[in-house]
């Protein structure tokens, strides 16, 4: 023992000297986060070899610019459940790598901590944050391809949103030529990836309410030859939401939105219904529409419809 005791100490100075190095970074780029990480990773069982390897992922990711407010949720709510440390770290690599590629991060961290906070097993976690990284790589590639054939970006968010929304599409399974499609529509009529975004939205909020993929497609593309804003959009998944909401077959509300649709009202089914939450009397696109009764029977006042997810 009397002859490991020199190597002892200087390995136990070399882990505080690293530790020390490790915190310094962090509080250079996290601010009060870093103090909460720290706070939480000390008081933590881990061991103090884990510990610092945790705080120097935690720093390492903080300086490759993923936010630090979400790291310090991801280290907290990690611990909490009684992670290893490898494991917190992994979701931390993660987000990093998304970050490193030029991909929107925040998707991925809003998976990792939905699925921390929901109590879901850590490995479902990863898999499920490693394929949607995937899947922003893959709509990445398919963003830069709609710009260079002439899909305009208005702002520097443009672009992002467009990745963020071809990527839920992907995971629902809508088939890239599609969207590629519904894209070179837009850039054929120069419009924007404000004007895409919204239809790859509500295309795949319709088929997450179960409407089929042919009829989800046969809607967006009426609208957008229509010329439909993306307020118009996001009021036609407030109209079918509230459809289903009211127990309408799906069959019956296709029909009665591309019905509405060819009147130039949809978009604003869902008002003029009386008093219910968010319902007034306001008129639709170019009149003032009344609402079909729900087949085999009235309808009922409901609340706000399905916005953006």
């Amino acid at each position: 023992m009397r002859l490991n005791a020199p190597r002892t100490c200087l390995l136990i100075l070399i882990t505080v000297g690293l530790l020390m190095v490790s915190q310094v970074s962090m509080a250079e780029t996290g601010g009060k986060e870093f103090d909460e990480i720290k706070i939480s990773v000390e008081q933590s069982s881990l061991s103090l070899e884990k510990k610092t390897s945790l705080l120097k992922r935690s720093s390492d990711a903080i300086s490759a610019g993923v936010p630090s407010a979400d790291i310090a949720v991801i280290v907290k709510r990690g611990l909490a459940r009684g992670m290893d440390g490898r494991g917190i770290e992994d979701f931390i690599g993660i987000a990093v790598k998304s970050k490193e590629q030029n991909l929107p991060v925040r998707p991925v961290l809003d998976r990792i901590q939905q699925g921390l906070s929901k109590g879901v097993p850590p490995e479902q976690i990863s898999g499920s944050a490693r394929r949607l990284g995937e899947k922003l790589a893959t709509a990445d590639k398919i963003v830069d391809g709609l710009e260079k054939s002439g899909v305009k970006v208005d702002k520097r968010s443009d672009k992002e949103n467009g990745t963020r929304a071809v990527a839920r599409a992907l995971e629902k399974t809508i088939p890239e030529d599609m969207i590629t499609k519904m894209g070179m529509k837009v850039a054929q009529k120069r419009g924007s990836f404000t004007t895409f975004s919204a239809s790859i939205n509500t295309i795949t909020t319709f088929v997450e309410m179960g409407m089929p993929l042919e009829h989800a497609s046969k809607l967006i593309n009426k609208a957008m030859d229509k010329g439909y804003s993306e307020k118009e959009m996001i009021g036609m998944e407030r109209d079918m939401s509230y459809m289903m909401r009211e127990g309408w077959m799906m069959d019956d509300a296709m029909k009665s939105m591309e019905t509405m649709m060819n009147k130039g009202f949809a978009g604003n089914m869902h008002k003029g219904m009386g008093t219910g939450p968010g319902l007034g009397s306001g008129a639709g696109m170019g009149g003032s529409p009344s609402m079909p009764a729900a087949p085999g029977g009235g309808m009922h006042h409901g609340g706000p419809g399905m916005g953006r997810h």
